[in-house]
């Protein structure tokens, strides 16, 4: 049997609408229910940390599946906290993590963002900086997330897929959280 592995679920738009038809709890009782370990999640908004030994492909239509149980549709994008902690070993846009990490987000999709959609996006005109690493797209807004002309949506058509950002502050917490796993 393969070992235990941790892994962090990046559940796309989870919001008001979608917390009346899945709570975070009954959202942690299926995955209990389904054989994960160590699972919990972290405020109301979409992420779930668990243990499984299932391979991702494995762990990403069982997600799938425990999400269509409650009539919902919303992506699933799965991580390990290594992959978090490089992200933020990388630093991009230091100065935004330490200033403004509430301004810094980072968009997490499935598939390898192809190059020429990234060209577009760093080289658009506004106040925002971009960055792509591999599966991520790291966005500053140096003004206001919520006044932004860069818009998820207007990444999402760029990059053709969709996908579900967390700012700098939610990505720390989450490393934060996997460590404290692996010490319980």
């Amino acid at each position: 049997m393969a070992a235990q592995k941790q892994w962090i679920a990046l559940l796309r738009a989870v919001l008001p609408a979608t917390h009346k038809k899945m709570s975070m709890q009954d959202l942690r009782s299926a995955c209990d229910e389904a054989g994960f370990t160590h699972v919990s999640t972290h405020a109301a908004s979409g992420n779930l940390l668990f243990t499984s030994s299932a391979a991702k492909l494995q762990l990403q239509q069982t997600l799938e599946n425990i999400i269509a149980s409650f009539g919902l549709g919303n992506a699933v994008i799965l991580r390990t906290p290594a992959q978090l902690k490089a992200i933020v070993d990388h630093a991009p846009f230091a100065d935004a993590a330490s200033k403004r990490p509430n301004h810094l987000l980072i968009f997490f999709y499935d598939r390898k963002l192809k190059a020429t959609a990234v060209s577009e996006l760093v080289n658009r005109e506004g106040p925002e900086r971009v960055e792509a690493l591999n599966r991520e797209l790291c966005v500053d807004y140096t003004e206001s997330v919520a006044r932004s002309k860069l818009t998820p949506a207007l990444i999402e058509r760029h990059l053709g897929q969709p996908g579900t950002a967390r700012n700098w502050n939610a990505i720390n917490k989450l490393i934060a959280l996997s460590d404290r796993q692996v010490a319980d």
